[in-house]
């Protein structure tokens, strides 16, 4: 198919507000804890969880609605003891079916599922390439083994692997060796340079983040070339000012309780799709898209805003007030754009 086929296609699903793609947060439970990690506020919140038959019944809302990819996150599904069971019917209702997960508690019988039925892609983050890392970033004990087990299995399964990595004070000395093992594995590789502040504005994890030189360092040449275009070309990202997002346009998200909200950093509003229909929930969405999303920032005027803009959610929850300048953010820019220009 072109691209212009393809553009086509994509505005009208937008254009018509299709819901073509569901990230559905099972559970808020996480057997790790990341030091890093935006959701701390809300993980291992003692919540009861929707059933496995509320689940059956969301997923069949989503297509009838239109619904062609799903993700599965958390959290860590694999919490979940009928994961498997949630996963299979989403599969025999023919989605295509992503999943999210840290990798450490992937069973050889789930292994053996996966590998009869198999999702489009799993992604798995490597926080380190060995146990004294992981230890230290997670807060677990020796799980590098076990995620390294797990990732070796699923690819001899024939499952397709993504790997990704969030560059940090803590790992940053392994991030070649963790791009190399994906290099050599054939896995998909992506590495994620900036760090953000919990749910709950909390700015801790920013003590984590790698300096503007160390972190051109961590990137490819392949990766610097991206990152060029994307200064070069803000449009890609940006449109009138607008942080570009399919939000409550294609992309809906649900929670472990099965209600209806607007994206991971704006979740103040939630509409329950066992309560309401899916249309109630869906124009509900749009209001808060409308207001939380499709607004201007400091940002939007920025020379640099294609590397490194803010959207307004991450803008309001980190600063507060969208229209002040976010001033370590735009130092941090400034200095790393500097020097990538200059590579």
């Amino acid at each position: 198919m072109s691209n212009k086929l393809i553009n086509k296609f994509d505005n009208y699903l937008l254009d018509n507000r299709i819901p073509i793609r569901s990230s559905i947060q099972l559970t808020y439970n996480c057997n790790f804890k990341c030091i890093h990690c935006y959701q701390t506020p809300i993980k291992n919140q003692p919540l009861l969880e929707l059933s496995t038959k509320d689940w059956f019944l969301i997923i069949d809302k989503l297509k009838e609605k239109g619904c062609i990819y799903i993700t599965f996150t958390g959290g860590e599904v694999f919490t979940r003891k009928d994961f498997l069971d949630i996963y299979l019917y989403a599969y025999n209702k023919n989605f295509k079916i992503h999943i999210i997960s840290n990798g450490s508690l992937i069973t050889n019988d789930a292994i053996d599922i996966l590998s009869k039925f198999k999702p489009e892609s799993i992604s798995i983050t490597l926080y380190g390439i060995n146990n004294k890392t992981y230890n230290d970033f997670t807060r677990s004990h020796n799980s590098f083994d076990l995620v390294h087990n797990s990732i070796l299995k699923l690819k001899t399964n024939g499952i397709n692997l993504k790997i990704q990595v969030i560059a940090n004070i803590v790992n940053e000395n392994e991030i070649n060796l963790i791009r190399n093992f994906a290099k050599k594995n054939k896995f998909n590789f992506h590495l994620y340079g900036k760090i953000r502040c919990y749910l709950d504005g909390n700015s801790y994890p920013k003590n984590l983040q790698v300096s503007p030189s160390d972190l051109i360092n961590l990137y490819s040449t392949e990766e610097k070339l991206k990152l060029k275009q994307l200064l070069e070309t803000p449009h890609i990202a940006w449109d009138n000012g607008i942080k570009k997002c399919k939000a409550g346009l294609t992309n809906t998200y649900i929670d472990p309780q099965g209600s209806m909200y607007l994206c991971n950093l704006s979740n103040k509003n939630k509409f329950s799709l066992l309560e309401n229909s899916f249309e109630y929930c869906w124009d509900k969405i749009l209001k808060e898209r409308k207001s939380e999303i499709e607004t201007k920032t400091y940002c939007s005027n920025c020379s640099n805003k294609g590397i490194c803009g803010l959207c307004a959610p991450i803008f309001k929850n980190e600063y507060n007030n969208l229209y002040i300048q976010p001033k370590n953010e735009c130092n941090f820019s400034a200095e790393f754009t500097q020097i990538l220009l200059k590579g």
